[in-house]
């Protein structure tokens, strides 16, 4: 039996950050980050008016293609709470990019005192100038899942109350939980929207948690991890793009405290599976200790940044990438995603860090094939993947004349 009694039926076993939605420029629907890994909001949440919850901050990251000269920008969102009149309290993988560094503080905007942000004029949006993450945060596991984005100037949203290390009592079992966000209204894929949703969850134990696999293949962590679970009567869960917004407890008195950060969910958002929230009452000395630095003047805290690795280049890797990048280079030319005559085969391993493979499709009756090359490489925002590829593909028009390919011409592009 789930959290409240309910019987829960498990769909998916894979598990990923909600990740700040990663859109690709101009399109309309979320895609996979070309590294990670992600906005109406929160899956069968209500649309919720700011003044209901008037800390809540959308947070917008934009930044160069994970893939070098093979993709268009990157969007990606999160929602975060603001904790101070200069601080944003967010989850910790919305700081990190796909490339594996913090991200850069000229791609965020963040806009409070908002819920449509569609609507929401210039004045709402701040500028970034520092970006922070938590000493300890490990994104294999999601440990300490929190981090901080330093605003240009102060906003005048009403900072949110944060549990403190003596009220791990808010956790109980069965405690109602209200979650919100800018993510997806619905299980992905999801057309993107603006206002802002909410909703209410409810706080799991750790043998519920634990025993419907919550964190899944990172596995579930009770000294800085709780689990909530969707109710019969509400239906909601946090989606893709709710990444780094609160889970919210009322105390008896009416005050609303901040008890988690929303760190991630089932794939697909089932509503019948756990999603994970860090422990605000763990983490919350060291906001605390931003807090009293940015806007007290006190030193400042260690500053952590997350090392950048190079993983192995796989054939999987190469699947994932090369439409996206080929896409980009090829634009109306490639058709091989929608159509599904794209193939990757013959991969040759170039060291650890790259692969070449060939690759076709067809466009317009044509057969277009080649060769494309992936190799891992750093910037100062971490690791990007450098693209290159050599199609060929033949002449049209001359194939219709002669009816066969022996005397027409081979066109070959290359990059």
């Amino acid at each position: 039996m789930g959290a409240g009694g309910r019987r829960v039926v498990r769909i998916s076993r894979r598990l990923a950050p909600l990740a700040c939605a990663l859109l690709l420029l101009g399109l309309t629907t979320s895609a996979a980050g070309a590294g990670s890994t992600a906005q109406t909001s929160v899956v069968n949440g209500a649309q919720t008016p700011i003044a209901a919850l008037p800390s809540l901050a959308f947070i917008q990251h934009k930044a160069p293609s994970y893939i070098r000269h093979g993709g268009p920008p990157e969007i990606e969102t999160c929602t975060g709470t603001v904790v101070a009149p200069r601080i944003v309290l967010t989850a910790g993988h919305c700081v990190q990019s796909p490339r594996g560094n913090l991200r850069t503080t000229t791609g965020f905007k963040v806009a409070t005192g908002v819920s449509d942000i569609r609507s929401a004029p210039a004045s709402q949006f701040s500028r970034v100038s520092r970006v922070l993450i938590i000493p300890g945060y490990n994104p294999g596991i999601l440990r300490y899942d929190v981090g901080l984005l330093i605003l240009s100037q102060p906003v005048a949203a009403t900072p949110m109350r944060l549990a403190q290390p003596a009220e791990a009592n808010l956790l109980a079992k069965g405690t109602p939980l209200t979650i919100a966000g800018w993510g997806f209204p619905k299980k992905p894929p999801a057309k993107v929207s603006s206002p802002l949703r909410s909703g209410q969850t409810v706080i799991g134990s750790t043998a519920d948690c634990e025993q419907f696999k919550a964190g899944e293949a990172r596995g579930f962590y009770p000294e800085f991890q709780f689990c909530a679970f969707a109710t019969p009567e509400s239906k909601t869960i946090s989606c893709k793009g709710d990444s780094g917004g609160p889970g919210i407890v009322t105390k008896a008195n009416g005050t609303r405290v901040q008890v988690g950060v929303i760190s991630s969910q089932a794939d697909n958002c089932a509503i019948d599976e756990p999603e994970v929230l860090t422990r605000v009452d763990v983490i919350s000395y060291w906001v605390a200790e931003w807090i009293a630095a940015i806007e007290n003047g006190r030193p400042e805290p260690r500053i952590s940044y997350p090392k950048v690795t190079l993983p192995r280049m796989s054939e999987g890797t190469v699947k994932a990438f090369a439409p996206q990048a080929l896409a980009w280079s090829f634009r109306h030319a490639f058709t091989g995603r929608r159509d599904g005559s794209f193939k990757v085969s013959q991969c040759n391993q170039l060291g650890k860090l790259g692969m070449k493979c060939n690759v076709s499709w067809r466009y317009a009756g044509m057969r277009w094939h080649g060769r494309v090359s992936f190799h891992y490489g750093t910037t100062r925002e971490g690791r990007i993947v450098n693209f290159s590829y050599r199609i060929a593909h033949l002449n049209k028009t001359c194939l219709r004349k002669y009816r066969g390919t022996r005397l027409c011409v081979v066109i070959v592009r290359g990059h």
